[in-house]
């Protein structure tokens, strides 16, 4: 709802009513609704789309992915029209972009996610070397044992 004065209310969507109250600095939007929805999609009676649907609506919603495309469109809407002051906050178009400041955690995360690869693969390498080490270790000592074996076996056929 939109308050203009005391004696008049606007009722609405809400995302309009948002627009709106972004505009014109005179209107205020009231925190309390009537019914307040982001997004509604209409389905068939028990549709097995629905709960897909509702469930993804519902991550979109709690991710904060309907508000932060809602405050997109509000702000490119008032840019558009020429009101950038939205009610005391004057827009800057590098407020709009990603920069380094803004995804300095994904880049940490991208880092971390390289050095426990690489951590990874070398422990995989060196296991594999080590591996393959005690598996040659393991047929000398086998074939040193079957050649002192032949040698025995035979020291006892010169005997007889």
């Amino acid at each position: 709802m939109l308050l203009t004065n005391e004696n008049r209310v606007f009722l609405g969507p809400e995302d309009s009513l948002k627009y709106l109250a972004t505009i014109d600095c005179r209107l205020k939007k009231l925190d309390e609704g009537i019914f307040p929805t982001y997004l509604s999609i209409p389905f068939a009676k028990n549709s097995d789309y629905s709960t897909y649907a509702s469930n993804l609506i519902r991550v979109l919603v709690e991710r904060g992915f309907i508000i932060k495309w809602i405050n997109d469109y509000t702000s490119f809407m008032a840019s558009k029209t020429g009101n950038m002051k939205h009610c005391g906050r004057s827009f800057n178009d590098a407020d709009k972009y990603l920069n380094l400041s803004k995804a300095q955690g994904a880049f940490w995360v991208l880092c971390g996610g390289f050095c426990i690869g690489i951590v990874l693969c070398l422990t995989e390498i060196l296991c594999k070397g080590i591996r393959s080490i005690w598996k040659w270790l393991k047929e000398k000592i086998e074939h040193e044992a079957l050649s002192r074996k032949m040698e025995h076996e035979g020291e006892i056929e010169y005997v007889k």
